[in-house]
């Protein structure tokens, strides 16, 4: 009789050893708390804004072009010039004055390098697609924006005239040396700087190409000066009241105003502005 052959017992399903079907690990649910507000996406190159609040480099920067106040704010004639002009290119809103898209406070914005580290740290692979997307392809995108700083102003000093005064003539005499300027933070993206005086002034337009931009005279009364500032060519004003230059290029002349004061020794005042 032969003999039955014994076939190996089937192995429990427990001691089978389970083979890892998907070899992919799950990316981490992305927390409220590293969420732009502004466009509800993993903050990308965030920063801090002086209030607090952590968005985007890009939506910030979108935000504060939209934001920024053009308005011209009056400083003292003395303030030191030099120590405020910057000639970084526009990095968010890095020292720009804005108001800040969660509060509407009037703040500044700086690169919060850490915080941009612990999220790369933590979400490897949504922030390497926020990178590939934060990459702009488009030319007319990867334009530097800069801010400069404009002062405007008037010095001022009351003289002794020197010639004898008419007394039939009704016109006050010159009495006030004046010098209207324009300081520009960096004078370098300026190509020439036109200067309107009164008619009565000759020449009653005055052109400058390097600095300083600025115009002395001796006068009676105070009056206001048009200056029209005009950008090197490939640059162009980011403002609302940005005109063509003379030469066609498109936004490249910004007309500035200003109110001579003979109060004292002058004035001046600071205009925050946009240039791509």
């Amino acid at each position: 009789m032969a003999k039955r052959r014994r076939l190996n017992p089937r192995p429990s399903r427990s001691s089978i050893p389970e083979s890892n079907h998907d070899s992919t690990t799950t990316p981490p649910e992305i927390s409220e708390d590293d969420t732009c507000p502004v466009c509800q996406l993993l903050l990308y190159r965030p920063v801090k804004t002086g209030c607090n609040h952590t968005l985007c480099q890009s939506c910030m920067a979108t935000w504060a072009e939209v934001s920024l106040s053009h308005e011209m704010q009056i400083v003292d004639i003395d303030t030191d010039i030099e120590d405020q002009q910057s000639h970084q290119p526009f990095d968010a809103a890095e020292e720009l004055e804005a108001r800040c898209p969660m509060c509407r406070t009037q703040t500044t914005a700086s690169l919060d390098q850490v915080r941009s580290q612990e999220l790369q740290t933590k979400y490897p692979e949504a922030y390497t697609q926020r990178l590939a997307e934060g990459t702009p392809s488009d030319p007319d995108t990867t334009q530097t924006l800069q801010t400069l700083t404009l002062h405007i102003g008037n010095t001022h000093q009351l003289t002794t005239p020197t010639q004898p005064v008419d007394v039939s003539d009704p016109t006050p005499p010159n009495r006030h040396a004046w010098t209207f300027f324009l300081r520009p933070s960096n004078p370098h993206l300026l190509e020439e700087v036109h200067i309107h005086l009164q008619p009565t002034f000759r020449p009653a337009r005055v052109i400058r190409t390097r600095p300083p931009f600025e115009v002395s005279r001796l006068g009676w009364g105070t009056f206001t000066v048009t200056a029209q500032i005009l950008l090197k060519a490939g640059y162009s004003w980011v403002h609302a009241e940005a005109q063509d230059s003379p030469d066609g290029a498109e936004g490249g002349m910004l007309g500035v105003e200003w109110r001579l004061d003979f109060a004292g020794r002058g004035s001046m005042g600071r205009l925050r502005v946009r240039v791509r």
